[in-house]
């Protein structure tokens, strides 16, 4: 079978992160080009397997996941609906990336999980660790043993997150370079990535849509 990680397309906070005083992050929804981007993707998926009779898509439940993983379905002519998992979200850890750990309960994204959630979605005051993130992406590939059964599987997430899924599926350890700086630098929006199943485990293929954004591709 094929699994395609997916980074949700552009959203209003990829161009202006100040969008974050009207929008909650987890209904952040998608730019035009964004909007553009899901399509390609899904026409690019089309065109790479033909559309096989078995697909599925199962996505973080945030507005940018969930409305990337529609237009996708949309343009492989399906109406089947993703599959939003919470063992998907982005949770604390995206507002983090990049910033100092003394900052972080600053931050006005955090301020609003501490009250809205509290200790619901937190480790610890400052949010998930990369240990945490793989820990619970891990749980998610254990939940879904189906994998083998499906040809053609979709994941639709967030930057760190489908880091955290790439070490988890292919079973690599951690690139210390990449969890210094921000997610985003290393899995760009709408950027698909190709796993193939082997022996029960999966083996990175290669990235699909190059000509996405001009970025160092870490993972061949």
């Amino acid at each position: 079978m094929s699994i395609y990680l997916i980074r949700h397309a552009e959203s209003l906070a990829n161009v202006n992160p100040k969008t974050y005083s009207k929008y909650h992050n987890w209904d952040m929804p998608l730019t035009e080009d964004g909007q553009l981007q899901a399509e390609s993707a899904g026409k690019i998926l089309l065109h790479e397997e033909k559309l096989l009779p078995s697909i599925a898509i199962h996505s973080s439940p945030y507005l940018r996941c969930t409305e990337t993983s529609k237009i996708i379905f949309k343009q492989l002519n399906s109406t089947k609906q993703p599959t939003t998992n919470l063992l998907l979200s982005e949770i604390s850890f995206g507002e983090q990336e990049g910033c100092q750990v003394e900052h972080f309960e600053e931050r006005p994204v955090e301020k609003h999980y501490a009250e809205k959630m509290g200790v619901l979605h937190y480790r610890t005051l400052r949010g998930e660790s990369f240990l945490d993130l793989y820990a619970r992406v891990n749980v998610f590939i254990q939940q879904h043993k189906f994998f083998e059964h499906i040809p053609f599987l979709i994941i639709v997430s967030h930057a760190a997150v489908c880091i955290m899924l790439h070490y988890a599926l292919t079973n690599t350890d951690f690139n210390f370079d990449i969890l210094k700086t921000k997610a985003s630098k290393y899995w760009p929006n709408c950027a698909i990535r190709k796993y193939i199943s082997t022996h029960n485990s999966f083996k990175y293929d290669r990235v699909i849509n190059r000509d996405i954004a001009d970025y160092e591709d870490i993972l061949d």
